[in-house]
């Protein structure tokens, strides 16, 4: 059902930047969160202490934060947008 950890070290390095480096020897590869919890293809449960700036302070898949996310994407609402633009051009 997932890939091993050998086919996503080697998707890795066929498609990432070079700089795009791990700090591990042996990847873990997470398929599932929850709370303050993530699972490996194993189901194998650990505890998220490095997540991201949102799943520090919320948790990963908070059910308020998915339903405001379903509702955006529900009604087409623009997900992103760059900077990155001059007006008046």
């Amino acid at each position: 059902m997932y890939p091993s950890n050998d086919e996503l070290l080697e998707i890795r390095r066929k498609h990432f930047l070079p700089t795009g480096l791990t700090y591990h020897q042996e990847p873990i590869h997470l398929v599932k969160a929850s709370g303050c919890s993530v699972w490996d293809q194993e189901g194998r449960e650990y505890l998220d202490a490095v997540g991201g700036i949102v799943c520090i302070s919320a948790g990963h898949n908070h059910p308020k934060i998915k339903k405001a996310i379903y509702e955006l994407l529900q009604n087409d609402e623009i997900q992103n947008t760059s900077l990155l633009y001059k007006f008046g051009i």
